[in-house]
């Protein structure tokens, strides 16, 4: 068994190999199917459009404050929270249901209000492959054309996502199923997490399901 000396401690090339020696045979094919994405029904309920008014922050002091961004559209600034919120709210998923995966982007715009909390652009993958979402260039092609498949989303000012080689001898993952009621549940999970800076949001400055105007039924 190699040691990571031997791989001159290069975890990329380490985790590679481990994953050749496994049924995946390539990372490629470990990715397509473990990355587990929404139901484009449940995105086309969104209009493919985001569902809350935030933007990711690096500052702990500036977490749940509003900034204007021009235009006259103000954002809640967030750390992952909220679109971790938007995804498991959704598909009413637990948080003990999980464990040792990481809610990605697929693509890594967490300044752009639209993108953020796309449900087309967020999917689950266990943590000891995310950091290929940020480092692998390949793994990111893969991911980006699978989301324009699923959903025909690229954020805009990005060029329309080309098909990898490898892509069509791949499996992929079935998405999580259909949601047939996406504005009740969202609702219900904001009504039991009122203090919740997702909930927060939605209530002062306005989310998808209220046509982007404060919501103060929540």
């Amino acid at each position: 068994m190699k040691k990571l000396i031997e791989f001159s401690y290069d975890g990329q090339e380490a985790l590679k190999t481990v994953i050749e020696e496994s049924s995946y045979r390539t990372l490629e094919q470990a990715i397509a199917c473990l990355a587990t994405f929404a139901h484009p029904d449940t995105v086309r309920a969104t209009n493919t459009r985001h569902l809350f008014c935030v933007v990711r922050t690096q500052k702990n002091a500036a977490r749940g404050q509003i900034v204007d961004l021009g235009g006259g559209v103000r954002a809640l600034q967030d750390d992952n929270l909220t679109p971790t919120n938007a995804f498991i709210w959704a598909h009413g998923i637990r948080r003990n249901q999980y464990k040792d995966v990481q809610f990605n982007h697929v693509w890594g715009q967490s300044a752009n209000i639209t993108a953020y909390t796309n449900l087309a652009n967020i999917f689950l993958l266990p943590s000891f492959l995310s950091k290929l979402t940020d480092t692998h260039p390949e793994v990111r092609a893969l991911l980006r054309y699978r989301c324009y498949e699923l959903f025909q989303y690229h954020p805009e000012g990005t060029p329309v996502p080309e098909m990898p080689g490898a892509y069509n001898k791949l499996q992929w993952a079935e998405p999580f199923p259909y949601v047939s009621d996406l504005r009740a549940r969202l609702r219900r999970a904001m009504t039991s997490s009122p203090r919740s800076r997702t909930t927060i949001s939605a209530r002062e400055i306005g989310w998808y399901f209220s046509g982007y105007e404060p919501d103060t039924e929540i």
